[in-house]
């Protein structure tokens, strides 16, 4: 009786080592630190279309304009903008305050209030502009790719 149950825990051992060294645990993919939002925005995005919303006194008109690969923001690391819609050309800086991207100097999308930056990823970055007043909303959005 003895040896039965000696040979029964030999098996049961056997059996536990087999299976757990059949598992391994998955290795997690080594990453970095996150990326920053000027990290993520530095680099070329072809601009694909503007979305341009007027309200005033409760009369919305909504235009949207689509662009060509050679309509793009070029944002560089050193806080210049390079920006060209059609064959109009614009530079100037850009900086991130306070989750808000501004432009200056580029006489073309130089808002005191800045964009607000609803989408950013590896391939999509979306911009978005409002401003009220007593008379009339003002929406923009960009949606650019790359």
């Amino acid at each position: 009786m003895k040896r039965i149950i000696s040979g029964i825990l030999v098996v049961c051992a056997v059996a536990c080592i087999i299976a757990f060294s059949g598992c391994k645990k998955d290795k997690k993919e080594e990453t970095g630190p996150a990326l920053t939002m000027e990290q993520k925005l530095s680099g070329k995005w072809t601009l694909k279309t503007v979305t341009n919303t007027t309200d005033m006194f409760g009369n919305k008109n909504t235009r949207t304009d689509t662009y060509t690969a050679g309509d793009y923001f070029e944002f560089n690391s050193n806080g210049t903008v390079n920006i060209v819609e059609g064959s109009n050309t614009y530079n100037g800086k850009w900086k991130i305050e306070n989750n808000k991207l501004y432009f200056s100097d580029t006489n073309y999308i130089d808002y005191t209030t800045g964009f607000t930056v609803p989408v950013i990823s590896s391939n999509e970055l979306q911009l978005y502009y409002v401003e009220s007043n007593t008379f009339q909303t003002t929406e923009q959005k960009f949606v650019l790719s790359r």
